[in-house]
Parts: structure tokens; sequence; C-alpha cells
């Protein structure tokens, strides 16, 4: 009767096979579901009871005693049996929570718990679920404003009739699924014996010719059922496979290349890397000597200074004396006593002038050596000494104006005359500031501009700046020889310096250098 209907053993088996885990998945998903809904459930009983318990104690005086808060609010819910545990916690700084009052119906809990500290951290509601003596309890943690400071309430209730329905409800699936497997594996021994063995078995010998003679190789399908079509999925997989390793040989090829080609890079960026380190410790002992160099010309000129001062101071002086005894030798005998003294004072004058002409001579700046300068090749060099100040100031430096020009200068004096006026914008120049170095062409000159967005230089002190001695800048920071001694080269080198304050904030230097002859 059953052929007679078209159905088949083979096609009844397989009917079975589906039909027995089908009803065992549903049981198991009707009780993951019955489950989700009590869980559900209890949850939002445990909001609506936290959320009322919060209410009430926004709602209370601020002096209400702790012991009543505790025996009115937390203790008599718990011994009524409506929650299986109520507890205030108050935080106390750092994210960190103080008990303030608790009531447990399954002992005392003094510190609080994860979903607490979690729940005061994020300012949101936080739930759990644990169990306590094998009974299911869902907890729940409301973080809220209560008496100005922050508090966390932590309540938890019990829920044995979500035991028993899981109890139930394994059961049944138990069940269910035992007797799905017994007719399962009946039909799996019919449907294996008769319909599945031989296929195997064949499908068994295929691949033991194909992995003798290797991949790519084929067999043919002799039957146009299931196993019909695992052998044509079978054959498509050697294909698969042959094509894989041809791809993958050249995935190494061209992995080899790519290998080679990166250690060529690293070395040629190690290289490259190690010259610029080369570059880098040259440029700071440059930058070190040129330091050293301008130090000493500094401390040259104030010596400088300070003896054209002494000198003059005593000069006059000298000058009157040794005039006084000239007079006097003309008026004493010369052949008296009295006017060999006078001889030997007026050689005593005369040496003490010469000693101050001497110190003079020795302590004044160097003669330039003038030559031709290349400016972009010096300003670069200043660009890259100045960098390191420049970062640690947070300050940015610019190079603007025209390019490829010379001047006729001493290249150590300029370098002396830009490395102190950079440094000076520098320091000048609030962070996030800049410094530009820009150049200008002019007819028989080349102008050089120093120019920052500092806080520029005081109206009474512009007039000032180039003077020996005078400084803005706090004690011990500026001896007020840097812009003097700047002044004194441009002006021995046939150039000039001038100041003044940007219109929009900051100053301006303007250097006048001469052009090559």
């Amino acid at each position: 009767m059953l052929r007679q209907l078209g159905i088949t053993p083979r096609l009844l088996v397989i009917v079975l096979v589906i039909l027995v885990p089908a009803v065992t998945v549903t049981a198991v998903v009707a009780r993951h579901s019955a489950e989700r809904d009590l869980r559900q459930q209890a949850e939002a009983e445990a909001r609506g009871l936290a959320s009322m318990q919060v209410r009430l104690l926004q709602a209370l005086p601020s002096d209400l005693p702790v012991e009543f808060l505790r025996e009115e609010y937390f203790e008599s819910p718990v011994k009524e049996k409506v929650v299986a545990g109520l507890a205030l916690y108050e935080e106390t700084g750092s994210l960190s929570l103080a008990r303030v009052a608790t009531a447990w119906a399954f002992g005392q809990e003094l510190f609080p718990q994860f979903i607490d500290e979690e729940a005061l951290s994020s300012g949101r509601e936080k739930l759990a679920w644990h169990e306590r003596d094998g009974v299911p309890h869902v907890q729940v943690a409301v973080p809220f404003s209560w008496r100005e400071r922050a508090h966390v309430l932590h309540l938890e209730l019990r829920q044995p009739g979500l035991l028993q329905a899981g109890r139930d409800a394994t059961d049944a699936a138990v069940l269910t699924a035992f007797l799905g497997l017994v007719v399962s594996a009946m039909l799996v021994v019919l449907m294996v014996r008769f319909s599945i063995e031989r296929p195997i078995a064949i499908l068994g010998t295929a691949m033991t010719q194909v992995r003798s003679v290797g991949t790519g190789r084929t067999i043919p399908v002799r039957t146009e059922d299931i196993f019909g079509g695992l052998v044509r999925n079978f054959n498509d997989m050697t294909m698969d496979l042959k094509r894989a390793e041809s791809e993958n040989r050249a995935l190494m090829s061209d992995l080899r290349e790519f290998n080679r080609d990166l250690e060529q890079r690293v070395n040629a960026a190690t290289e490259d890397l190690r010259r610029k380190n080369t570059e880098l410790i040259t440029t700071q002992e440059r930058l070190l000597d040129v330091q050293q160099e301008v130090s000493r010309m500094e401390r040259l000129a104030s010596l400088g200074q300070l003896s054209t001062t002494l000198a003059h101071e005593l000069a006059t002086p000298l000058n009157v004396v040794s005039g006084h005894l000239e007079i006097l030798q003309r008026e004493v005998p010369a052949d008296g006593p009295a006017r060999r003294r006078l001889e030997t004072l007026s050689q005593q004058v005369a040496r003490l002038t010469s000693i101050l002409k001497e110190v003079l001579t020795a302590v004044r700046l160097p003669d330039p050596v003038v030559a031709d300068v290349a400016l972009d090749e010096l300003l670069d060099e200043i660009l890259r000494f100045m960098a390191p100040m420049a970062l640690a100031h947070e300050v940015s430096l610019e190079r603007k104006g025209v390019r490829a020009l010379h001047v006729r200068f001493d290249r150590n004096q300029l370098q002396q005359v830009l490395l102190n006026l950079v440094t000076n914008a520098i320091e000048a120049t609030p962070g996030k500031g800049r410094v530009e170095l820009e150049t200008v062409p002019n007819a028989n000159s080349v102008v050089l501009r120093v120019r920052d967005s500092g806080t520029g230089i005081p109206a009474e002190a512009l007039q000032r700046v180039f003077e020996p001695w005078f400084t803005t800048k706090e004690i011990g920071r500026g001896q007020g020889l840097g812009l003097a001694i700047s002044r004194e080269i441009l002006d021995r080198n046939g150039g000039g310096i001038s100041a003044r304050n940007n219109a929009s904030g900051g100053a301006t230097f303007e250097l006048t250098l001469p052009l090559p002859r």
C-alpha cells in the first residue's frame, strides 16, 4: 500500500529520521522559551520593586535615623517575604561603596557586590542571576541620588517556580530526546545497512585510488542519487586542490620575491637612518661649537664693554697727571733729584696708558673675514640648529621669501647674529606660535627679517634694545649684550639692523646685508 502511494522504505526512513529530531528540538525550544518568559517576568517584578523602594527612600525626611530606616524599610519587606534581600550602599569616593542598611533572609551580606559597583560606575540599572541553595535568585542594582550623595539600592528576589518549571521542561525534553534517540538509532541502523554501506565502500575505494595517483584524477559517476552527488563533489574537490597547489606555488614565489624586496628596503632604510643619525650627531657637534664660540664672544664683548668703561674712567685722570708732570719737569732743574723723580712718574703713567690700550685691543671683537655667503645654506643650517629648542617651546620655524641669494659678510659672525635673534624670538613666543625668517632682495642689499608672533617689545624699551647691558629679560636670563654685539657685527661688516613691533603682535628684527661685489 505504501508503494502504491509512492512511499518507498528509504523515503520513510528519511522522513522519520528528520521528524524525531525535529520533535526533540521543538521540546527543547519550548523549555527555553518557558524559562525565558519566567525570567523576564521575574526581572520586571524585581525592577518594579526596586523602583518603588527608591521612590520611598527619596520621599523620606533627610534626618531620618539609619536604625529606623533599617527596621521599617529593609527588615520589614524581608520578614514579610516580599523580597529575599535588600541593601543600601553609599558612595565614599573613587567609585567605592559603603554599607548603609541591609536585610537578608539567608544571612548578613556586609559588602557590596560586583553589580552594585558596576551600577554606580555606569550610572545605569544592572541585573544578574545566581543560585542560593539550588534556588534561582534575580538581583537588581539601581543607582540614585539621595541626601546629596550617590547611592545604590540592591534588591534580590527568590524564584523557586523557575527552578521547578525548568526541571519539568528538562524532564520532558530528556524523555522526548531519549525516545527520539532510540527510534532514530534503529532507523539509522536499517538505513546504513541497506543504503549507505555499499556506496561508501565504492567512494572509499575511489579515494584510495586518488591518494595513490595524486590530485587532478577523477572517478566515474555511476549513480544519480546522493552518493553520485558526493562523487561529483569529490571530483570537484580534487580539481580545486590541484588549482590550489598551483596557486600556492605561485604565492610562495611571490612571497619569496616580496621578502627579498622587503629586505632590500629595510637595509636601505637602516642605512638612511644611520646616515641621518650621523648627520644629526655632526649637526649637534657643530651647534655646540657655535654656541661655545657665541658664548666666548659674548664674554669677550662683556669684558670689552667693561674694559672700555674702565679705560675711559682711568684715561682722563692719567692724562691730567701726565700734563702736570710735564709742567713740573720744565720748572724743575734738569740735574736735580726732583727732576729724576718726575721722570720716573711720567714713565709709569705712560706705562699705565700703554697697558690700557693693550687691554682694549685684546678684548675687542675680531676683525671680520668677509666672503661670499650663500644665504640658503646658512639659513637651513640655522633652522636645523634651532629645531630642538623650537620643538621644546612648541614653536614652529618657517622660511619665507626669495631663495638662492648671496651676501658679502663674515659667515661665522652672521651665524652668531642669527642664532642670537632666533633664540630671542623663540623665547619671546608662547606655545603654538611661530618664528619666520624672510629674505627680500633690494638693489644693493638683501633684507633678512626675523619675525615672531610673541608679545613684542615694550614701547619704552624699543629705542634701547641695542644698548650694552640693557635687557628686558629676568635677572639671570640675559646680560643685555647679545643685540649690542649683533649691531656692532653688522656695522663692522657694512650692514645694519633695526627693530620694530608688528601690527598683529610680536616683533621683527630687520637685517640689511650687503651684496657681493
